[in-house]
């Protein structure tokens, strides 16, 4: 008898609960449009008491048992989420349970931009565009915003005119690399509210407008200014003010076994254009004007700016070349044949020969480079002014004297013909990446074939 008493107890008492639950979850809130922010670590105990404090529900024993039935045992998320009125228990704890409206993301201080991107893509769900473009489009947000005043810090800074001023503003796409990032500095690290869905863009806004809240912006961003990067952004645009040239060694053409005074030669034409901003022009020793016997000349490279000056190193020599009868420039290039894979004795002759060099423009090879004219600009053997103008080239054709190994003795096999140009570092360009270039040959002199198998150039074309 007591049993049946107690199990109609414990039903009753287990009908008025669900009842009860039932009830308050379907009942719904009045609680207006209501943003709910659920911090890092918030447990669902203390979630049910912040909701019952704010009167969002009206029990936590009710909420515990709504998250347990509706939430499927699932964690919520940290972030921001929108309630509104006319939400059902149900509809809150579905939504609480769902994707957040907003996401928090914590900044830390000296923070690189590809670091700050990094960061908020793991937050946001970022797919790999933004995560890689977000530096640049936060730099160049930043710019756009800044850049009227910050003209005017750099100029009285480093006492720029106005050559210097345009380039400035012509390379604000590398500000984002962190030795030029002068605003690196300009974030303030913290926690952020990032709604989910805006894009990288909205993101660096939000970054830009929190930086300089409540404060004088001008002042706010010049104070946060890196010295460093600035100082490397004045190094950039003194290099960038000069025109400089870039010398690149195209691979050996035109290869041919000749037959010459009971030799055998392996003849090929050789070709260097100026891919560079500015000529290479070489300029002989003004001391040494006007003499009439032929003497080796110092010569000077003269590297020419923007705004109409230049200046000029010491590069070498002119020298009297009697096979050509005109001056020659030393040590511009070195020529090398190699031995890859071949069979008998060891090839030991013909392997490398320097040669001088009569600098001048030969035939155009892109008259649409930036710094290119129609006619050349250095067309003779000077004996005052050599040089290679922007997008033309210098060739030396199999036919010259000097442009040819001897093969006679060479056993049959794979060689490769090296060409390395500015091996002495004799002159300023650019680059020295794509001073050399490699043509690869199957050479069989006993029966006087000769075939290039490949060529490879190093650096950029």
């Amino acid at each position: 008898m007591r049993k049946r008493v107690l199990l109609s107890i414990l039903l009753i008492i287990a009908v008025i609960a669900t009842a009860y639950f039932v009830v308050l979850s379907s009942v719904e809130t009045n609680i207006g449009d209501y943003t709910f922010k659920m911090e890092q670590g918030t447990g669902v105990g203390k979630l049910a008491q912040k909701l019952k404090d704010e009167r969002v529900v009206k029990s936590t024993l009710v909420f515990h048992l709504a998250d347990f039935v509706y939430g499927n045992g699932k964690p919520i998320a940290p972030g921001v989420y929108k309630l509104s009125s006319g939400m059902s228990l149900k509809e809150i704890v579905t939504t609480l349970h769902s994707t957040p409206w907003a996401r928090y993301v914590t900044l830390p201080p000296n923070q690189t931009k590809e670091q700050i991107g990094s960061i908020l893509a793991d937050a946001m769900g970022w797919g790999t565009l933004d995560r890689n473009y977000f530096a640049g489009t936060y730099a160049g947000m930043q710019w756009q915003r800044y850049q009227d005043f910050l003209l005017g810090v750099f100029e009285k800074e480093f006492e720029w005119s106005k050559i210097e001023k345009e380039t400035f503003l012509s390379l604000s796409a590398l500000y984002y690399d962190d030795q030029f990032d002068f605003l690196k500095n300009a974030y303030k690290a913290g926690t952020y509210e990032i709604p989910v869905g805006v894009s990288r863009a909205q993101v660096a806004g939000i970054l830009i407008d929190a930086f300089t809240a409540g404060t004088e912006e001008q002042q706010t961003v010049i104070n946060a200014l890196d010295e460093t990067a600035m100082y490397n952004i004045a190094q950039l645009i003194e290099t960038e003010m000069e025109l400089m040239p870039d010398i690149v060694a195209l691979p050996a053409l035109d290869v041919t076994l000749k037959k010459q005074n009971g030799k055998t030669l392996l003849a090929f034409t050789t070709s260097y254009w100026n891919k560079g901003r500015g000529p290479l022009e070489l300029i002989a020793d003004p001391a040494t004007r006007g003499r009439k016997e032929d003497v080796v000349r110092n010569v000077f490279q003269r590297i020419y700016r923007l705004d109409g000056d230049y200046r000029e190193r010491v590069s070498g020599s002119f020298l009297w070349h009697q096979a050509h009868l005109h001056y020659h420039f030393e040590d511009f290039a070195v020529y090398e044949l190699e031995a890859v894979d071949i069979g008998g004795a060891d090839f030991k002759q013909g392997l490398h020969q320097k040669s001088t060099f009569c600098i001048r423009d030969s035939e155009p090879i892109d008259l649409s480079h930036p710094g290119a004219e129609r006619g050349a600009s250095y067309s003779i053997c000077g004996k005052e002014r050599q040089g290679i103008a922007p997008g033309w080239a210098d060739s030396y054709y199999y036919t010259y004297v000097d442009q040819s190994f001897d093969v006679t003795n060479a056993p049959e096999g794979t060689y490769t013909i090296r060409i390395t140009v500015n091996p002495k570092d004799r002159f300023d360009e650019i680059s020295k990446e794509n001073n050399v270039s490699e043509t690869t040959i199957k050479l069989d002199v006993a029966n006087n074939t000769v075939e290039v198998l490949s060529e490879k150039q190093y650096g950029l074309f």
